[in-house]
């Protein structure tokens, strides 16, 4: 703990000093004007992150949103353990200056995230994956950019009960980064990765994976705000111009945000994130969905695949809606698929076509029973593919109350029993 002296104010800063050798601070200069939303300024300093949130209204300006960001700040406990009596215009003053907020870490210490897509916040990367090569003692993260412009990436790693951390700061175009455990011993039955991208000093959404089973198992066990009403990692797609504000939305499960123990907050099993992806339709109907990949993932390999959904107040009575999960493989030589493939309409890379095409599992006149039903699927990767898509598709006739999905889980089979 330090202790940092503001006149007649004691701030007392805990997890994000740990982490340097003397109080740093980084700059975030918001820019423009707020398109209005939800925006959440937090941490990646654990698994379930710590943060604060304020709503902006469309055209305020940057500086007014900095402020308002800065009092949530100095009224947020979750952040900054705050003593009682902490004159709280004086955190303020300190910690904002016209439209930059100068907080206590490190670039990539930090990020922003919710519904308000203005104010210069850069688009999230994506697809965060995790190989572990035993040949190599090396651990490999890789992701994809959801934009060219970024200055700078962040990767940071977390393990020993969030007792070690490794932050490393990479190009604005990387898309993979390997950690030599002879270098970085990071803990392979537990470690949290995260990648932050920053442009103009400003920080994007974090991407974030989970790694255990000596590196054959990556899952997405974080508890981190939704960007745009989507999880991190994922992309949102529909087959017709849906309005993506009312049918793909995040909802939270009360009281699971933080905890006590600030510096070591994990959600250890999948009903303990306090963030889940919901997915509706609007009166006239639609299809709407999410996706995400799995990058450098290994040809020959055997995996399953494994995700928790649930159909909520969905009537099993009622024909009009069904919901499903899919997969496909790809290789370099893919295109990206799109809209026309995740709807049955344009047939996947290995040929298969129709609504049905690389379905994991479905939900039409059957239901989860408002629980969270787990679906597993087993196969082995073919010569040539690198890539694994995910995609959850749901479709109705008419405005509907949604469905959820909250986790995924991607095995190395292979890697399991042993094989290289």
């Amino acid at each position: 703990m330090r202790i940092l002296k503001l006149g007649s104010l004691i701030v007392l800063l805990i997890s994000v000093c740990a982490e340097a050798d003397n109080v740093t601070r980084v700059s975030i200069p918001l820019k423009g004007s707020a398109e209005g939303g939800t925006l959440y300024l937090g941490d990646v300093l654990n698994r379930n992150a710590s943060f604060a949130y304020i709503e902006t209204v469309p055209g305020e300006s940057a500086e007014a949103v900095a402020r308002s960001l800065a009092v949530a700040i100095s009224y947020t406990d979750a952040l900054y353990d705050w003593p009682e009596g902490t004159d709280r215009e004086a955190v303020v003053s300190h910690i904002v200056s016209g439209s930059t907020l100068r907080l206590w870490g490190l670039p990539g210490t930090y990020f922003l995230a919710g519904t308000e897509t203005g104010l210069g916040i850069p688009e999230p990367p994506l697809f965060l994956s995790a190989t572990y090569y035993t040949n190599k003692d090396a651990l490999v993260f890789t992701w994809a950019n959801s934009a060219p412009d970024y200055d700078s990436l962040v990767l940071r790693l977390r393990w020993d009960k969030y007792g070690s951390w490794h932050r490393q700061q990479l190009r604005g175009n990387s898309t993979s980064c390997i950690i030599d455990r002879g270098r970085v011993p990071v803990d392979l039955d537990d470690v949290d990765c995260w990648i932050v991208a920053i442009r103009d000093g400003i920080p994007s959404a974090p991407a974030g994976i989970h790694v255990s089973s000596q590196g054959a198992v990556q899952d997405e066990l974080f508890g981190i705000p939704f960007t745009k009403g989507v999880g991190p990692n994922w992309r949102s797609w529909s087959s017709s111009k849906l309005d993506s504000r009312r049918c793909v939305l995040s909802t939270e499960r009360a009281g699971l945000a933080f905890a006590p123990n600030k510096r070591y907050n994990p959600a250890k099993e999948p009903s303990r994130k306090p963030f889940v992806q919901v997915l509706k339709t609007p009166a006239g109907g639609g299809m709407v969905g999410v996706y995400r990949k799995f990058l450098g993932v290994a040809p020959g390999h055997t995996y399953r695949l494994t995700t928790r959904v649930n159909t909520l107040d969905m009537d099993p009575n009622d024909s009009s809606w069904s919901y499903s999960i899919h997969m496909t493989c790809g290789g370099p030589q893919d295109a990206d698929l799109d809209e026309a493939h995740f709807s049955g309409a344009k047939a996947l890379p290995n040929g298969e076509s129709g609504p049905g095409a690389g379905r994991v599992a479905g939900y039409h006149r059957r239901t989860t029973g408002h629980k969270y039903a787990r679906d597993s699927v087993e196969f082995t990767l073919p010569s040539g593919s690198d890539s694994i898509t995910v995609w959850v598709r749901y479709g109705s006739t008419k405005e509907t109350t949604g469905v959820s999905l909250d986790w995924i889980q991607l095995e190395d089979l292979t890697l399991k029993s042993g094989g290289a």
